[in-house]
């Protein structure tokens, strides 16, 4: 799929499993972007984009199965179809999930927040992979969810 600094040249729907698109911090740690579970697409917008190097990699978290929808394919369905520019805000919402402004968020209502628009992902990741995508500690996201049950 997406490896970090390589070119995006694909988007990605996962039909089974689950993945993480995760980014490098300058200290080296693993920063969650985005996960990804069945029925979602997936991509390094910018990179796709821009042809430039991704700023992150996509990992599978378990075996999954993926389609693979190459670049040179979405433009040559725009020249049959114009109506498949619109893609262009699919791949947008690919790279800027509805948790992106979760660390602007207090604990509570970046949890509230995932639980109302994504609440799969809670049965699907780890408490660690949570609380990595909503930039607050796992112990932190441990005692909001007691609060939420």
């Amino acid at each position: 799929m997406v490896q970090q600094g390589q070119v995006c040249q694909s988007l990605f729907f996962l039909l089974r499993g689950s993945c993480r698109y995760i980014t490098q911090t300058e200290a080296g740690d693993e920063r969650v972007v985005n996960l990804h579970i069945e029925h979602d697409w997936m991509a390094d917008y910018t990179s796709l984009t821009a042809q430039k190097p991704a700023e992150g990699g996509i990992l599978a978290q378990e075996e999954c199965e993926v389609l693979e929808l190459a670049l040179a394919s979405v433009h040559e369905l725009i020249k049959v179809q114009p109506a498949f520019f619109q893609l262009g805000r699919l791949l947008e919402l690919v790279q800027h999930p509805a948790t992106s402004h979760s660390g602007q968020l207090s604990p509570d209502a970046a949890y509230q927040h995932l639980l109302t628009t994504r609440p799969q992902l809670l049965q699907k990741f780890s408490l660690k992979h949570i609380a990595a995508l909503l930039q607050i500690a796992p112990e932190t996201v441990s005692r909001v969810r007691k609060r939420w049950k």
